[in-house]
């Protein structure tokens, strides 16, 4: 057994199962990226059949911002 508690991951105060199946961000970070990219991915296939011009994770310099929303019709 260890002698400390905190998360081997991210410091958190205690390293439960809990802990690691749902908060831990180093832990969860990968699965939490690869459900958002499916999810992104199943919409931008329906969406594009209905709005050709559809953008998906570009820059919107026409609005002054450098920020990539995921999609944009």
């Amino acid at each position: 057994m260890r002698s400390y508690q905190n998360c081997r991951r991210c410091g958190y105060d205690r390293e439960t199962l809990p802990h690691i199946l749902q908060h831990c961000r180093q832990f969860s970070a990968p699965a939490y990226q690869a459900r958002h990219d499916a999810v992104q991915g199943r919409l931008e296939t329906v969406m594009r059949r209905r709005f050709p011009s559809l953008r998906v994770n570009r820059a919107l310099p026409e609005i002054g911002s450098s920020k990539r929303p995921d999609l944009v019709v």
